[in-house]
């Protein structure tokens, strides 16, 4: 097959995307939900879930650290959830290399974190949800903004939101 192709990167591609499970299948739903109850303790119930692994960024006096902790490494099992604190650094390391390609670009953005939209929606009323947030940007104007991104979770499962130019 390397001859064919004289690389072995499609070979690497096609193996792995061959051997991912197609995860809306109900036999993957079904192995999801096998391999939970097979787990003998739940994620975060085993005393060492809460050593921590890594604190993002690492800078002395940095804000918004992260924390991640072997509880959430076990979330990046094929079976399990991502939670707050792996989106949280995936988006910020995204805005890391971003801020590295192209510096003047990051100050385009407002990123809020993960836990945002659950504090905005945590009331019926909209004035009670907006009082719960309203610190959360009191240094920055975000009408001066181009993109605020906001992730969502709804029911363990991740959605990402844009807004362009608000």
């Amino acid at each position: 097959k390397f001859k064919e192709q004289n690389s072995y990167e499609p070979l690497v591609a096609q193996e792995i995307f061959h051997s991912l499970p197609d995860l809306n299948a109900v036999s993957a739903r079904k192995a999801r939900r096998a391999s939970r109850k097979a787990r003998e303790v739940e994620i975060g119930q085993d005393p060492e879930d809460a050593i921590t692994i890594l604190e993002y960024p690492m800078e002395k006096n940095a804000q918004d650290v992260i924390t991640i902790n072997k509880g959430d490494m076990k979330r990046l099992q094929p079976t399990e959830y991502l939670n707050d604190n792996l989106i949280d650094l995936r988006i910020k390391l995204i805005m890391k290399d971003l801020q590295t390609e192209n510096p003047g670009l990051t100050s385009r953005f407002h990123i809020f974190n993960s836990l945002f939209f659950t504090k905005l929606c945590e009331s019926d009323d909209i004035l009670e949800g907006y009082e719960f947030v309203k610190r959360w940007t009191k240094n920055v104007d975000i009408f001066e903004k181009d993109f605020i991104i906001i992730p969502i979770n709804d029911s363990n499962h991740w959605s990402l939101s844009v807004i362009v130019r608000p």
